[in-house]
């Protein structure tokens, strides 16, 4: 908050919520106009003091002026934060002038609202001064999650670190089972029965008629499958299965390709086993399974994430009192139903 430019987008929240809140008030019951649509076009040339004669003196002109540009600019600063297109372009001569329309117009009502607080409902201005206090606090909870996720982001060799630091999490035991799946597929046993027995892919089964399919995918697209996945599948002949078990962030794959294409676009068939080494959350046993190393991420930044917030709690000397109870939360009678888990794609890249 203490940044110049975040200091003046402060200041603009502040007006813009004041002006569309009192706008509100003030033209209540009115036809509808909409924002501003009560202040007229010579009550915003009357604000830059532009008419002939205007009585607006000289330093307020350009007390006003700066104010707007210290507006655009801060508005202009912020979009490319958050734009990489806006980096790349100039704001158009009719993109200021609406802005500085828009901007006259809300200072009229701001400071129309500031001269006649005194004679407005208190329940009103409370509610001003909590809208205001809330989008202040939105603007600034945005930029404070951007600003501490390089904090708490996790490299390659964090994830890689945290795995070998946790051996519940080694995935040997599940190899040793696809490595004994794979030496039965190369010696001739039906392919289509050992993945319906042993494969760990959902979508080997139709969730319609729950009828499993062999492993098979057929009428694969380049780049439909993760990479290692298609790399082997595209080093085989039809009717050959993978020498090697193929590993991916979901898992051990056993590889056989049924057929492929000799044309443009290149198509195949492809029948798989996967021994999958998802982990799921001990905090959360409903959740889905992750794969290893999204859950070791997921576990890093978590940690780095409780970090900060203790550092803010001891930073700020926040405290709790003891007897404080937690509300109790509502829950709709009607509560409406979860919506069915949707059947995975065939030519999805989970596999």
């Amino acid at each position: 908050a203490d940044r110049p430019n975040y200091q003046t987008e402060l200041e603009n929240i502040r007006a813009e919520v004041i002006a569309v809140t009192y706008d509100r008030h003030l033209n209540k019951g009115k036809a509808e106009r909409g924002p501003f649509g009560y202040i007229t076009a010579n009550d915003v040339t009357a604000f830059w003091g532009e008419p002939p004669g205007s009585p607006l003196s000289p330093a307020v002109k350009a007390e006003r002026k700066a104010k707007f540009e210290r507006f655009l600019n801060t508005k202009t600063e912020l979009l490319k934060e958050t734009s990489l297109a806006m980096t790349e372009r100039e704001i158009t001569p009719d993109e200021i002038a609406q802005a500085r329309d828009m901007f006259a117009k809300s200072q009229i009502y701001a400071d129309e609202y500031s001269n006649r607080a005194a004679s407005l409902p208190l329940s009103f201005r409370q509610r001003v001064d909590l809208q205001v206090k809330l989008q202040q606090a939105q603007f600034l909870a945005r930029l404070y999650s951007e600003n501490v996720a390089a904090e708490t982001a996790a490299s390659d060799d964090d994830v890689a670190s945290y795995i070998e630091e946790h051996p519940e999490l080694d995935t040997s035991l599940k190899r040793a089972v696809a490595e004994k799946l794979l030496a039965r597929a190369e010696s001739g046993e039906n392919f289509a029965k050992l993945a319906n027995e042993f494969s760990e892919d959902p979508g080997n089964k139709n969730a319609a008629t729950g009828q499993l399919n062999g492993g098979l995918y057929k009428n694969v697209s380049l780049g439909a499958m993760v990479a290692p996945f298609e790399k082997a599948a595209m080093a085989l002949k039809p009717g050959q299965v993978s020498p090697e078990l193929v590993e991916s962030d979901h898992g051990f794959h056993v590889i056989k390709l049924e057929r492929k294409s000799s044309t443009e676009p290149v198509t195949y068939d492809v029948r798989h086993i996967l021994i999958a080494t998802g982990v799921s959350d001990p905090d959360n046993p409903l959740a889905p399974s992750v794969t290893v190393r999204e859950y070791a991420r997921k576990a890093i930044e978590s940690e780095r994430e409780q970090e900060i917030i203790d550092r803010i709690v001891a930073e700020n000397k926040i405290s709790v009192p003891d007897d404080f109870v937690i509300p109790a939360v509502k829950v709709p009678t009607s509560a409406p139903k979860a919506a069915p888990p949707r059947r995975p794609r065939a030519r999805s890249k989970r596999t």
